[in-house]
Formats: structure tokens, C-alpha cells, sequence
């Protein structure tokens, strides 16, 4: 229903299915990044809250599209890359694992570059 008479009942129509994507990206939203209860007083907080998780969800629907595949999947092929960082007084280092054919598609999907295994921080 809409006070809207200009609209058609094709407008209308799409309104609604586009209100149902949106109900259901609040859903995933809550489901997939986990969302709780969250007990802040301040407006600001709230504010910054609630763009966080939106800007989490929009970066895990972003990733989906361009690896055609699910987040969980994602997210489950990426934790196979680890990085360890080494501070010495002889410099910073950062090392990452030999990565393997799976997370190596995602990162080239994802359009990241592969970085060296060892490489010097300044």
C-alpha cells in the first residue's frame, strides 16, 4: 500500500521486492557477522555501531560477487594464509606461509596481489 498515486502496480511491485532484499540482508546481516545485543547510550555509538556492521556485511557481499561463492567458504580458504611478524634491533620482518592453490585463487578473485613470503618493513 502507498499514498503515492503516480505509482503503478509494477513500481509498487518492486518496491516490495526490493523491501524483501533488504529485510532479508538485515537477517543475513545478523546471522553472518553475528550481531548481538549491543547496549549503547550515545547516539554517535550507536551510529558508528551500526555503519561498522553494515560496512562488514556490504565487504562479505562485495567478496561473494566477485568470487562467486559463499562468504563461509571465503573466509574458510583466506585462514589458510598466516603472517607472522618478527621486531628485532636488527629490523621489522613480515613472513607469510607457502600459499596454496585454494586461498591463492581467492586472493586473485579478490583482485589482491600475492605478496612475497618475507619481506622488510620500514
Amino acid at each position: 500500500m502507498s499514498n503515492d498515486d503516480t505509482l503503478t502496480a509494477s513500481d509498487m511491485a518492486l518496491g516490495y521486492k526490493q523491501l524483501i532484499r533488504v529485510e532479508q540482508g538485515w537477517r543475513d546481516l545478523k546471522s553472518s557477522i553475528k550481531i548481538g545485543p549491543v547496549y549503547h547510550r550515545l547516539p554517535f555509538r550507536i551510529k558508528a555501531n551500526v555503519t561498522l556492521c553494515v560496512m562488514a556485511f556490504l565487504l562479505e557481499r562485495v567478496a561473494e560477487s566477485m568470487c562467486n561463492n559463499t562468504w563461509r567458504n571465503i573466509r574458510d580458504g583466506l585462514r589458510l594464509i598466516k603472517v607472522t611478524e618478527y621486531k628485532s634491533s636488527h629490523g621489522h620482518f613480515v613472513q607469510s606461509n607457502v600459499i596454496k592453490a585454494r586461498p591463492e585463487a581467492l586472493l586473485n578473485d579478490l583482485k589482491i596481489p600475492k605478496s612475497q613470503l618475507l619481506f622488510s618493513v620500514k
